[in-house]
């Protein structure tokens, strides 16, 4: 047991000391995409204002260990901010959510494609003329994110090149409710 302890840190080691991209890295970006919620009376909140005004929006974070050049694991956070507005009702969503994966490169120059457990939650602020006004929070729920990207700072010749991707998530809310998103992103590696 001890030699194959051994055996697996001397790889790891090498792999890191000739792996062309440095051991860690930091990624952060901006996203945008469509939320499909699981909650009827979310959707109906949604549903309540005629021809509302419509932003979603949100920024990521990751923290990368870049353990050869065909792997990476990744400990990161999502916020998306759906904001549904008229005049002065809304219909405003934070979902916010941790995750931790693994991003495969499959030798296609920077393409990857990625898993990750994800644990997250949902806020609501809503005030509409037939919702009065309240704010409630989700149960947090275990889910996952499937992602497929390209980054273009993976050959090595500047880790500052950005990276774009999309991912699906899924994540239960409580009482028997999913909510999906698809979601485009772009961030900057530093």
């Amino acid at each position: 047991m001890k030699k194959i302890f051994l055996s697996l840190i001397i790889l790891f080691a090498a792999n890191c000391a000739f792996a062309y991209q440095s051991f860690f890295g930091f990624s952060v970006g901006l996203a945008s995409g469509i939320p499909f919620y699981g909650s009827s009376y979310v959707n109906d909140c949604n549903k309540s204002m005629s021809d509302p005004s419509r932003i979603i929006v949100g920024t990521l974070a990751s923290a990368n260990f870049n353990v050869s050049d065909n792997a990476t694991f990744f400990i990161g956070s999502d916020l998306i901010c759906d904001f549904i507005w008229k005049g002065s009702q809304y219909s405003n969503h934070l979902n916010y959510d941790f995750s931790l994966g693994i991003k495969v490169f499959p030798n296609l120059a920077g393409f990857c494609t990625g898993l990750a457990y994800v644990l997250g939650a949902r806020t609501d602020f809503v005030e509409t003329d037939k919702v009065s006004k309240f704010s409630d929070t989700s149960a947090w729920g275990n889910g996952i994110k499937i992602l497929a990207e390209y980054n273009f700072a993976h050959d090595g010749k500047s880790r500052y090149y950005p990276t774009l991707g999309m991912y699906w998530k899924i994540l239960p809310r409580g009482s028997h409710t999913w909510d999906n998103s698809i979601c485009a992103y772009i961030m900057a590696n530093l």
